[in-house]
């Protein structure tokens, strides 16, 4: 039997501006039944001193609170590890410790999961720009390959979703330690196949800060391309080794779609990319994307490179039009 109820779990790394604000919209819950796991990354500001701070304004969370420190820096997705490691809860919560959430998050997202038996509760959220805040869109789907794809799509972050521990427990679900980008939807497509029942509670409870420019999504490099690709085999790998393969093999193309179009768009349509994953060249009809995705990539298919180059030429234009 779970000790807690829930587990919030905080990887912490080079967030002095933005962790007081954190601490003290978990600290102060009206949930009382919460286990704080926070990760220290080897952060080299005062983070943890700030943290440790804003605890002394909740003497009854004190117990409740676990500072677990990395010998060395080894990135987000070694940190969320550490704290799923940690976790005692019935249910854990992950999330970023540049955002900040509502008072009543925990307690609203946890009497849904039980008053529905969920494995996962999703709930909306507010994007925080930098001049102002607003409701972020939210799309749901209420079966489990629906919902894979919209992770692969882009709904995949940890922070709007309440999760059974089990579910990572029982599946043996890891994080993959090695790659700094993406590593949301490594873990989050593998719970959501092994989960039965899903839930979405229509409040925003979760302020996702888009305005850091130190998060690590806002940085684009080599990395961020072996991230991708290692996301992909990764994937790739696990739908390929269950036996309903053949639902998820459209999921695997588009996720394989989507990363390639990314990967083209970002390097102008290097060759090493163009070519990659030739696999769905035959697919690309099928795919649900816009004309535009579809044009790239059957250009590429088609190694069509000069009039490849003109089309993201063509999109880089009037994207920087439109934001005039």
């Amino acid at each position: 039997m779970s000790k807690n109820k829930v587990s919030v779990l905080v990887p912490v790394y080079g967030v002095s501006t933005y962790i007081e604000r954190c601490a003290h919209s978990l600290f102060g819950q009206t949930f009382k039944d919460i286990e704080y796991v926070f990760v220290d990354d080897c952060t080299p500001d005062d983070s943890i001193e700030k943290l440790n701070a804003v605890l002394d304004f909740y003497p009854q969370r004190a117990q409740s609170v676990i500072i677990i420190k990395h010998d060395k820096n080894r990135g987000i997705s070694a940190a969320r590890q550490t704290a799923f490691d940690a976790a005692t809860g019935s249910y854990v919560l992950s999330m970023d410790s540049d955002d900040f959430v509502e008072l009543e998050m925990v307690e609203e997202l946890y009497k849904k999961a039980v008053e529905t038996d969920a494995d996962m509760v999703y709930c909306s959220y507010f994007s925080e720009l930098k001049d102002k805040t607003v409701i972020g869109t939210n799309i749901f789907a209420e079966n489990k390959l629906g919902l894979i794809n919209l992770a692969i799509s882009g709904n995949s972050a940890y922070w709007n979703k309440l999760i059974a521990r089990k579910i990572l427990v029982e599946n043996n679900i890891k994080t993959l330690e090695s790659i700094s980008h993406g590593d949301d939807l490594a873990v989050i497509a593998k719970i959501i196949y092994y989960s039965n029942n899903f839930v979405f509670l229509d409040k925003p409870f979760y302020h996702y800060v888009q305005f850091n420019q130190n998060s690590v999504t806002k940085k684009f490099n080599p990395k961020y391309v072996e991230d991708r690709l290692k996301l992909v085999a990764d994937l790739d790998t696990f739908f390929s080794s269950k036996p309903d393969y053949s639902v998820y093999k459209p999921s695997v193309w588009l996720l394989k779609a989507l990363r390639k179009i990314r990967l083209i768009r970002i390097s102008s349509a290097e060759k090493q990319f163009v070519d990659i994953y030739p696999e769905i060249n035959n697919h690309i009809s099928k795919l649900n994307l816009p004309f535009m995705s579809k044009a790239i990539l059957w250009l590429a298919a088609k190694r069509y490179t000069f009039l490849l180059k003109c089309l993201l030429s063509f999109s880089n234009l009037k994207t920087q039009f439109i934001s005039r």
